[in-house]
């Protein structure tokens, strides 16, 4: 009945109708407070949300195989529904790309890149993973990448090429909205700064070395 104190039962018909109990459309939390109380609506909101992630990683279940961004996107959406700070997801594929690994890799801005690069790089070498796909949250509401965004993906896409490993995609999450940096070409841009970078590194070692047999009357 309606005075059961679990939450999604405390509230009227309408309301109920129009979240299905996994609303990807929150239901304002003013309105919430007004049917809830102050003290009920966050808890409310809180369930909600985990039984929408729970109810998504469910369904997405049987995706073995990422081949494409939209694949992706379903199974990485999951683990960042309702989260109003920032959290760095991590996938890993294999050589057919068949899911190795999906799990939340860091809590904390996508900037913190030592904070978990070690960590990335030891999940590819454990699970021999060949592709890797990144995601990320902007609980701001705006999926457009920022620089630190920028800087972040050309800093694991460098560190992945130690290990030669792959990076297919880093995906923006905001709400319903998510910005690719495949589908919009920044990673391939990435990539290619990343491999103008190695070649000057490596032109630059060559300068030296050739300088330090020249010091030593090896020329």
């Amino acid at each position: 009945g309606a005075t059961t104190e679990n939450p999604y039962f405390a509230i009227n018909s309408p309301l109920l109708s129009r979240s299905q109990v996994f609303p990807l459309e929150p239901v304002p939390e003013e309105e919430l407070a007004a049917l809830l109380g102050e003290k009920r609506a966050p808890r409310y909101l809180r369930l909600t949300t985990e039984l929408a992630r729970a109810y998504l990683e469910d369904s997405s279940r049987d995706l073995k195989h990422v081949y494409d961004t939209d694949s992706a996107v379903e199974l990485f959406r999951p683990k960042l529904l309702g989260r109003t700070t920032e959290a760095v997801c991590l996938m890993l594929l294999d050589g057919q790309a068949r899911l190795l690994y999906n799990d939340i890799l860091s809590e904390g801005s996508i900037s913190a890149v030592p904070v978990y690069i070690r960590r990335l790089l030891q999940l590819c070498i454990r699970y021999d993973a060949q592709h890797v796909l990144l995601a990320h949250n902007h609980p701001s509401g705006n999926a457009a990448a920022s620089q630190n965004d920028i800087v972040a993906t050309r800093q694991v896409e460098m560190a992945l090429e130690s290990i030669d490993a792959t990076l297919n995609d880093h995906i923006i999450f905001a709400g319903d909205d998510y910005h690719s940096f495949a589908k919009s070409g920044w990673l391939w841009t990435a990539k290619r700064e990343v491999r103008r970078q190695r070649q000057e590194e490596l032109q630059a070692s060559r300068e030296e070395e050739r300088e330090i047999l020249r010091r030593g009357g090896l020329l």
